[in-house]
């Protein structure tokens, strides 16, 4: 037997891999960029598709081929998005699946199973109410809504070709290689910190990977399953703060989860709101965030059993010891040699003194440059008006995505789209060649460390993507399709680090990221050995990058 897997070295693409090949499955992965976590062997053959959403040649792909596993699609993201954002949900949700989908069916693949999401159904439920594949489906962003548009696609494929075609709708999924909210929830456990949910009585599914691993490989072998869609869970339904106490659990640390009333946390969160609106900067206490904390979301899986007699071989609790086991396992980069760093990113600690440095620090500061603060914004608006901020997407710590506040150094809109300035560049103002020579153009960037999103001392902000010559051709690369890339994501990028110091201005985005590799290999090795001495020696390492940078900006070195 022969599958084809599409975004085969993600976090759910990796798993699905190792089963398969378990089960003496013959593999072809399809991967965005040869990377050094797969290597070609006999059951193990890699293609490299860049983009899902382009025109593909699939026909060679899908050659004797039997089943088709579609995992590639653009990720569930936090935050505002652009109009090249939302087409690019539709390009690589929608087109690149109905375009999969139409090849799979010429090529005679006899199974294809589509992972879909339960937001194309919504984001949540009230607590006494399930969804069943029956619900009304209403997507409230556009993440649910692309995946829905692909599901319908995908009805439409199998309406006029018959393609056996089976939809997967999985809540959120968690285990060995998560990221993002609920790899932060692990980190926030196991450093004990305290969690206002103890009043909290939602009810929320989850998935565990395993479960998921084996519901698709069950759909792609069971003879009983034909085009059909399914909700799939672990069975289970917690509120988050019985799942804080059970990761607590799984991690053997107590569980520190406070009773603060729920509308005190609306009352806050609508306070962060207006916050947010006012200074244009995302910050962690929002009405949508409680509601990912606070609401319930709910799914019947009873179709699944019955139609396909599948059952979880994995409980909650087993799923989250599986994962608490890898997160103690990695996140100090335990077992894990220079050459494996790219291929298996550890779970990063920070030091202890860090984040502290960084609140004290930037409150110091945010105090002591007030008044130059006026001063700077006083020139910025007599030499060109308003907006004195300028503020830029950047991709943070576990691949969040955050507005990076600036100084306003160019005229007003100097292009449609983010270019790198160049020594000599006409589009900068008399006031921002000052403030760019100086370093004090990012200045306000003490509000980003304020709030958490940045450090003093890390990698350099990326932005999402930057637009490049290839080849006689302008276009947007990527910049999480460069190998490598996602070791960036394991700490807080920074105002200052090896690569603002040191790398050239002129080196584009997608390159200087090798830099903060010397920053991250030296976190992940104090991390590892993880020791109040330790601890101490990066914070004056970090405090020595700071008076370097400090250093360059009085003696004005920076290039413009």
């Amino acid at each position: 037997m022969t599958v084809v897997v599409t975004g085969a070295t993600g976090f759910i693409g990796s798993h699905v891999v190792r089963a398969l090949r378990r089960r003496g499955v013959r593999v072809r992965a399809v991967v965005r960029s040869a990377t050094r976590g797969l290597e070609p062997e006999p059951d193990l053959e890699m293609v490299t598709v860049p983009d899902v959403g382009a025109p593909v040649r699939w026909s060679p792909i899908l050659e004797g081929v039997d089943g088709v596993v579609h995992l590639a699609g653009r990720a569930h993201v936090l935050g505002e998005m652009s109009s090249d954002d939302v087409d690019l949900y539709r390009r690589t949700n929608v087109v690149g699946t109905r375009q999969l989908a139409d090849a799979a069916a010429r090529a005679g693949v006899k199974k294809f199973v589509f992972v879909s999401s339960s937001r194309a159904m919504g984001a949540y439920t009230a607590p006494s109410e399930a969804w069943s594949e029956d619900s009304p489906c209403r997507p409230d962003d556009v993440y649910g809504r692309t995946k829905l548009q692909a599901e319908q696609a995908l009805e439409a494929i199998v309406a006029e070709t018959g393609l056996n075609t089976i939809i997967l709708r999985p809540p959120l999924v968690y285990g060995p290689g998560v990221g993002a909210n609920m790899l932060e929830l692990f980190r926030l456990i196991e450093r004990g910190m305290p969690l206002p949910l103890g009043m909290v009585r939602n009810r929320r599914s989850l998935l565990y990977v395993g479960n998921l691993t084996d519901a698709i490989i069950h759909a792609l072998e069971s003879p009983s399953a034909t085009s059909a869609k399914f909700l799939v869970s672990d069975g289970d339904s917690v509120s988050t703060a019985e799942l804080a106490r059970r990761i607590a659990a799984a991690l053997r640390r107590p569980a520190r989860v406070w009773s603060i009333p729920p509308a005190l946390l609306r009352a806050a969160a609508r306070i962060g709101d207006a916050l947010e609106r006012s200074v244009g900067t995302a910050l962690p206490i929002t009405t949508a965030n409680v509601d990912r904390l606070t609401q319930s979301l709910v799914l019947d899986t009873g179709r699944i059993r019955a139609d396909l007699g599948w059952r979880p071989p994995y409980d909650l609790e087993a799923g989250l010891r599986e994962t608490a086991a890898w997160y103690l396992d990695t996140r100090a980069g335990a077992g894990i040699g220079p050459n494996e760093l790219l291929d298996r990113p550890p779970v990063v600690r920070e030091p202890m003194f860090k984040r502290p440095f960084d609140l004290c620090l930037s409150c110091v500061g945010l105090l002591l440059s007030a008044p130059l603060w006026a001063v700077i914004a006083a020139s910025i608006w007599l030499e060109d008006g308003r907006p004195i901020f300028f503020r830029q997407p950047r991709i943070g710590r576990f691949g969040r995505m955050f507005r990076v506040l600036k100084f306003r150094s160019m005229f007003q809109n100097p292009a449609d789209e983010e270019v790198q300035a160049r020594r000599g560049d006409p589009r900068i103002t008399r006031t921002g060649r000052l403030l760019r020579r100086t370093g004090l153009d990012e200045l306000p960037q003490l509000w980003n460390i304020l709030l958490g999103q940045m450090s003093f001392v890390g990698p350099r902000p990326q932005p999402e993507k930057e637009r490049v010559s290839l080849g006689g051709v302008e276009q947007d690369v990527y910049i999480r399709d460069v190998p490598g890339y996602a070791l960036r994501h394991l700490l807080r990028p920074g105002l200052t680090g090896p690569t603002q110091l040191f790398a050239p201005r002129a080196v584009p985005h997608r390159y200087k990221f090798k830099y903060d590799l010397v920053y991250v290999r030296k976190m992940a090795a104090a991390a590892s050995r993880a020791s109040l001495f330790g601890d101490l020696r990066m914070l004056v390492y970090d405090l020595s990058l700071v008076v370097r940078s400090v250093w360059i900006a009085v003696h004005a070195r920076r290039e413009v």
